[in-house]
């Protein structure tokens, strides 16, 4: 029996539960810290509000796509060393999924980045 399709629901939800939980305790954990130093409920606000993540959906999408690239050419590249090999592994799919994702991730940053730079550019206060 393959235990695989068994605790891969699992250990997926289990992943997904530790990270909504770590980002509800660290944001708590960062109000707490501006209460400490005194800042203003207003000035508190302010800083929350400057703080947020910006350009979520595209940086979502390329991730989602740079995923399922790595799942396409991991699932191509298995069943082609399956046909060579004679034996059938997740090793591949896992790789490029990896891979892939990590790709997604620094190219998603870099793009941010940029959109950033481009809208600083264009809302900046003339010289007076």
């Amino acid at each position: 029996m393959n235990i695989v399709p068994i605790l891969s629901p699992f250990f997926s939800t289990l992943v997904i539960g530790l990270i909504f939980i770590s980002n509800i305790y660290y944001k708590s954990k960062e109000r707490q810290m501006l209460i400490e130093k005194g800042y203003t409920p207003e000035q508190i606000e302010g800083y929350l509000r400057s703080s947020r993540i910006t350009n979520l959906l595209i940086k979502i999408g390329m991730i989602v796509f740079f995923f399922g690239v790595g799942l396409g050419l991991g699932t191509w590249v298995n069943d082609i060393d399956q046909l060579n090999r004679g034996k059938y592994s997740f090793f591949w799919v896992t790789f490029f999924i990896f891979v892939f994702t990590g790709i997604g991730f620094v190219i998603a940053g870099l793009v941010d980045r940029y959109i950033e730079q481009i809208l600083e550019r264009l809302f900046k206060k003339p010289k007076q």
